[in-house]
């Protein structure tokens, strides 16, 4: 069996379980993080291959399942990768990682994987299509553009300046400081 492809009927039953899951979990007002939505994929794609998976073919197939709800993972977004690189460390009784040479890992499913893995619940990823993933992405790129900004402008030396200067009186001072505070929080912000 190719082991880089995935099977149809195996793509066919991770859908049946995602699909089962957003069912199972429509009632669930808890929002489950997107990594943890990933693991769970993930964990299921390594349970219909028995012989286990290159960590890479593993987040392929898993980006492949949920391809119509989470972007794939390119150069700067690394969702898939991030969330599966240590699924032994997360699940040591449902993963086991083998590493036969450098830069080769392999995750294969335990034996207890093998026999419980229809009851992983995957949950409703409809709280990713079309959503808040896209929005953070806009928001984390804005909230770098304006720090960017900010920084190119030097903004806060000239308020710095102007408030050290004789031309400065209480009012302006006032909303100037209230200003240079709030633009090193913003700067500050790592989202």
């Amino acid at each position: 069996m190719n082991n880089n492809k995935i099977d149809l009927d195996k793509q066919k039953l991770i859908k049946e379980l995602i699909d089962n899951g957003r069912k199972l979990s429509m009632q669930v007002t808890e929002l489950i993080p997107l990594s943890e939505t990933i693991r769970r994929v993930g964990l299921t794609v390594l349970a219909i291959h028995q012989d286990g998976l290159r960590v890479t073919t593993l987040r392929n197939f898993t980006e492949a399942s949920l391809c119509e709800y989470i972007p794939k993972d390119d150069y700067n977004n690394g969702n898939f990768r991030s969330a599966l690189w240590d699924l032994e460390k997360r699940y040591p009784e449902l993963v086991v990682k083998e590493v036969p040479k450098p830069k080769m890992a392999i995750f294969k499913p335990t034996i207890k994987l093998l026999r419980d893995w229809t009851s992983i619940v995957i949950p409703n990823i409809d709280q990713y299509k079309f959503s808040g993933n896209d929005e953070y992405a806009d928001i984390k790129h804005l909230l770098g553009d304006l720090s960017s900004l900010i920084n190119e402008s030097r903004i806060t030396d000239k308020i710095r300046r102007f408030l050290d200067s004789d031309a400065c009186n209480k009012d302006s001072s006032h909303e100037l400081i209230k200003l240079k505070i709030s633009l090193d929080i913003l700067q500050q912000c790592k989202l």
